[in-house]
Protein backbone atom coordinates (compact mmCIF):
# COMPACT_ATOMS: atom_id res chain seq x y z
CA UNK A 1 0.00 0.00 0.00
CA UNK A 2 1.08 3.55 -0.78
CA UNK A 3 1.48 6.31 1.78
CA UNK A 4 -0.63 8.90 -0.39
CA UNK A 5 -3.10 11.63 1.01
CA UNK A 6 -6.32 11.38 -0.94
CA UNK A 7 -8.42 14.90 -1.09
CA UNK A 8 -10.88 13.30 1.31
CA UNK A 9 -8.69 12.88 4.07
CA UNK A 10 -8.06 15.73 6.46
CA UNK A 11 -4.17 16.65 6.75
CA UNK A 12 -4.68 18.18 9.96
CA UNK A 13 -4.91 15.95 13.49
CA UNK A 14 -6.59 16.76 16.42
CA UNK A 15 -4.83 17.24 19.61
CA UNK A 16 -6.15 14.48 21.28
CA UNK A 17 -4.43 12.32 18.38
CA UNK A 18 -1.15 13.47 18.83
CA UNK A 19 -1.72 13.46 22.72
CA UNK A 20 -2.21 9.82 22.28
CA UNK A 21 0.54 9.17 19.99
CA UNK A 22 2.94 10.84 22.65
CA UNK A 23 2.31 9.12 25.45
CA UNK A 24 2.27 5.39 23.17
CA UNK A 25 -1.05 4.49 22.59
CA UNK A 26 -0.91 3.70 19.33
CA UNK A 27 -1.13 -0.76 18.43
CA UNK A 28 -1.34 -2.33 15.42
CA UNK A 29 -2.57 0.53 13.27
CA UNK A 30 -5.12 2.25 15.92
CA UNK A 31 -5.14 5.00 18.17
CA UNK A 32 -6.79 5.56 21.18
CA UNK A 33 -8.25 9.27 20.96
CA UNK A 34 -10.61 11.30 23.09
CA UNK A 35 -13.48 12.73 21.09
CA UNK A 36 -16.98 14.51 22.56
CA UNK A 37 -20.28 12.37 23.00
CA UNK A 38 -23.11 14.73 23.39
CA UNK A 39 -20.76 17.49 25.05
CA UNK A 40 -19.23 14.87 26.94
CA UNK A 41 -15.32 13.41 27.12
CA UNK A 42 -15.48 9.59 25.79
CA UNK A 43 -12.41 7.12 24.16
CA UNK A 44 -12.64 5.47 21.23
CA UNK A 45 -10.43 3.78 19.07
CA UNK A 46 -9.80 4.77 15.38
CA UNK A 47 -7.28 4.16 12.46
CA UNK A 48 -3.79 6.11 12.53
CA UNK A 49 -3.69 8.77 9.70
CA UNK A 50 -1.25 6.54 7.99
CA UNK A 51 -3.27 3.66 7.79
CA UNK A 52 -6.51 5.72 6.37
CA UNK A 53 -4.13 7.03 3.93
CA UNK A 54 -3.27 3.38 2.50
CA UNK A 55 -7.10 2.00 2.25
CA UNK A 56 -7.84 5.32 0.57
CA UNK A 57 -5.23 4.67 -2.18
CA UNK A 58 -5.73 0.93 -2.44
CA UNK A 59 -9.50 1.91 -2.93
CA UNK A 60 -8.72 4.25 -5.49
CA UNK A 61 -6.77 1.92 -7.09
CA UNK A 62 -9.01 -0.59 -7.89
CA UNK A 63 -11.77 1.48 -8.19
CA UNK A 64 -9.66 2.79 -11.65
CA UNK A 65 -9.08 -0.37 -12.54
CA UNK A 66 -13.18 -1.25 -12.72
CA UNK A 67 -12.68 -4.14 -9.91
CA UNK A 68 -15.68 -3.94 -8.19
CA UNK A 69 -15.07 -7.75 -7.05
CA UNK A 70 -11.58 -6.60 -5.58
CA UNK A 71 -13.47 -3.56 -4.03
CA UNK A 72 -16.19 -5.69 -2.56
CA UNK A 73 -13.45 -7.70 -0.63
CA UNK A 74 -12.04 -5.02 0.65
CA UNK A 75 -14.85 -3.18 2.22
CA UNK A 76 -15.88 -6.20 3.89
CA UNK A 77 -12.25 -6.34 5.09
CA UNK A 78 -13.07 -2.56 6.47
CA UNK A 79 -16.44 -3.91 7.67
CA UNK A 80 -14.92 -6.85 9.64
CA UNK A 81 -12.15 -4.35 11.55
CA UNK A 82 -13.05 -3.64 15.68
CA UNK A 83 -16.48 -1.71 15.71
CA UNK A 84 -15.58 0.98 18.41
CA UNK A 85 -16.79 4.54 17.19
CA UNK A 86 -13.82 5.89 15.62
CA UNK A 87 -13.05 2.99 13.33
CA UNK A 88 -16.97 2.70 12.45
CA UNK A 89 -16.98 6.40 11.57
CA UNK A 90 -13.52 6.06 9.56
CA UNK A 91 -15.10 3.11 7.78
CA UNK A 92 -18.08 4.56 6.57
CA UNK A 93 -16.04 7.34 5.02
CA UNK A 94 -13.96 4.58 3.09
CA UNK A 95 -17.43 3.14 1.93
CA UNK A 96 -18.61 6.55 1.12
CA UNK A 97 -15.51 7.42 -0.93
CA UNK A 98 -16.10 3.89 -2.85
CA UNK A 99 -19.74 4.99 -3.59
CA UNK A 100 -18.83 8.40 -4.46
CA UNK A 101 -16.19 7.11 -6.50
CA UNK A 102 -18.16 4.69 -9.05
CA UNK A 103 -18.81 1.71 -6.87
CA UNK A 104 -22.48 0.41 -6.96
CA UNK A 105 -23.04 -2.69 -5.61
CA UNK A 106 -24.50 -2.96 -1.79
CA UNK A 107 -21.97 -1.57 1.02
CA UNK A 108 -21.54 -3.98 3.73
CA UNK A 109 -22.57 -3.73 7.39
CA UNK A 110 -20.75 -1.97 10.16
CA UNK A 111 -20.56 -3.95 12.84
CA UNK A 112 -20.56 -2.01 16.62
CA UNK A 113 -19.11 -2.47 19.72
CA UNK A 114 -21.86 -2.18 22.82
CA UNK A 115 -20.59 -0.27 25.71
CA UNK A 116 -21.20 -1.99 29.20
CA UNK A 117 -21.59 0.20 32.14
CA UNK A 118 -18.62 -0.11 34.90
CA UNK A 119 -19.83 -2.82 37.75
CA UNK A 120 -22.51 -4.33 35.36
CA UNK A 121 -22.76 -7.76 35.26
CA UNK A 122 -22.34 -9.05 31.67
CA UNK A 123 -23.74 -12.13 31.16
CA UNK A 124 -21.85 -15.03 28.84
Amino acid sequence: MTNANPPSLPLSRSKSAALSRVIGLVSKGYELVRHSVRERAAWTFRRTHEEMADWFALLEAQLKRRRSDEVALSLQRIARQPGFAGVREQSWRLCQFARQNGYAEELPFLYFVSKVSQGERVLI
